[in-house]
């Protein structure tokens, strides 16, 4: 359908326009929108993201220690800001408090909570991530050498744009799950 014909028939584009009208800004998880996570998250980011081991969500919950300075060296190295530091420690914090009251964990910011391994957040989805790009990279190489000649299989081109694809899907799926 092409943009000409969506001028001739405004009718075909209505229910697309109604349903764009509808869409709104939201969050991305129901943790999100928790007041006492947002209220952490505040007290983190005004303070300089230093935390105060076992501080309550309403008392501050942070100590004078710069963040910088204790932040390990695993963590500097897989480029955990601040803010990143802020949104998992209170969405750990806030599953626990969760949890002692006998409510489901929820899902922060399209994440479950897991624990870091190595400044990973979600390990092993990283490394699954990680094995698929390796597989697919393997793929491609084995069939761009049975494919090499142009003359073997007139559209080569197709196998190896589709290994890209699927490539750099694998890529970033790695680097989602590990942050």
């Amino acid at each position: 359908m092409s943009l000409l014909s969506l001028t001739r028939y405004p009718t075909t584009c209505l229910p697309l326009v109604l349903f764009l009208g509808v869409i709104t800004e939201g969050d991305a998880s129901l943790g999100d929108r928790d007041q006492l996570y947002r209220q952490c998250l505040s007290n983190c980011k005004s303070t300089g993201c230093i935390w105060l081991q076992g501080e309550d969500f309403g008392a501050g919950g942070c100590s004078t220690i710069c963040f910088g300075r204790n932040q390990s060296w695993i963590l500097r190295a897989t480029s955990w800001s601040c803010e990143d530091d802020c949104k998992y420690e209170c969405m750990h914090r806030r599953s626990a408090q969760l949890k002692a009251h006998g409510y489901p964990v929820l899902k922060f910011h399209g994440k479950w909570p897991f624990y870091r391994v190595l400044g990973i957040q979600e390990f092993a989805s990283a490394v699954f991530s990680l094995l698929n790009l390796v597989a697919h990279l393997v793929g491609m190489r084995r069939a761009s050498a049975a494919v090499s000649a142009p003359n073997v299989y007139k559209h080569w081109w197709i196998i190896r744009a589709h290994s890209w694809v699927n490539i750099n899907g694998w890529f970033w799926s790695t680097v989602f799950h590990a942050r």
